[in-house]
């Protein structure tokens, strides 16, 4: 390990911002050479922070439903609750297909700048990546994941096969609004069969929102087999923010649980990075899991697939 390694990860551990920044910039890279960046960053962090598992919590649901607001009141809440807890927020906005831009707008709805060092924003493009995610998203989510206690990533929101969200997070969170769907609408595949409890947003819109809850809870047994938290919360007036809040910090933190989502992540950059054929020529003759083992490392596995001829 260099010199300027250790001094850089001593920083982003300290909290700064400014550090912790040009790391994401370099694991949200898909250059080759950074990708040997990132294998002696993890290196560094997982020898600081060896007993260290933050809690991933994905928020998907569609546009409008209030997801960047519920984020916003789910950290002011545990912020303030306990003074050492760290929070950072990955937020994936839609890119055009039309100009290839993107909006990066979701920062406009959270108070970035009370809480210092312990609270982390980091806006994303998903360019033309389905799913509801950014084919950078993991990459960054494993680097805050040794400097936060807790990981928000809020999807791009755009329909119902945005389910890529499952593989990378802890829990998934699907938040829906009063009257946005009868109970056909509860029993589609897609969407509905990911999240690991439901939050029914604006619920201060008593009549409707009682309807909507009545619908999915009558919805449920088909779609999820019942067996499902249903949180009634409202940003207008703070309603069901901390009971959420406890959910979310009963969460089972699972450092195993990385493996899993190394393995989905690798085939995923296999396929988009060297093509399916190369995925399918690896499989046949050893697997995805044996050659992060024999490589020593996620990065290292991607570092030996790109010098192969």
């Amino acid at each position: 390990m260099t010199q300027k390694t250790e001094s850089l990860i001593e920083k982003a551990l300290q909290g700064d911002k400014r550090t912790i920044g040009l790391l994401l910039s370099c694991f949200e890279d898909r250059r080759a050479e950074q990708i040997k960046k990132q294998s002696e960053y993890i290196k560094a962090l997982q020898k600081h922070q060896e007993s260290h598992c933050a809690i991933l919590v994905g928020l998907t649901g569609s546009p409008g439903v209030g997801k960047s607001s519920l984020i916003d009141q789910m950290s002011y809440h545990l912020l303030q609750e306990d003074r050492s807890f760290r929070i950072a927020v990955l937020a994936v906005d839609p890119s055009s297909s039309i100009s290839g831009g993107s909006f990066l707008g979701d920062r406009n709805r959270m108070r970035l700048n009370q809480w210092g060092d312990r609270f982390f924003f980091r806006s994303q493009a998903s360019g033309q990546h389905l799913g509801g995610m950014s084919s950078q998203t993991f990459p960054a989510a494993r680097l805050l994941y040794y400097l936060f206690d807790l990981v928000f990533i809020e999807t791009v929101g755009t329909g119902q096969n945005e389910i890529e969200i499952a593989s990378l997070a802890d829990q998934t969170l699907l938040v829906l609004q009063p009257m946005a769907g009868d109970q056909i609408q509860y029993l589609k595949a897609g969407i509905m069969e990911i999240p690991d409890a439901i939050v029914l947003n604006k619920c201060d819109q008593k009549e409707v929102f009682e309807k909507s809850l009545y619908s999915l809870k009558a919805s449920l047994p088909l779609s999820l087999g019942g067996d499902i938290s249903i949180f009634p919360t409202s940003n207008f007036n703070g309603e069901g923010i901390s009971e959420l809040c406890k959910y979310i910090r009963q969460a089972v933190k699972a450092a195993e649980s990385w493996k899993a989502k190394e393995l989905v992540y690798l085939e995923m950059w296999i396929r988009e990075e060297l093509g399916l054929q190369r995925l399918n020529l690896l499989n046949q003759h050893s697997s995805v899991e044996k050659l992060i083992l024999k490589a020593g490392g996620l990065e290292a596995a991607q570092w030996e697939l790109l010098q192969a001829p």
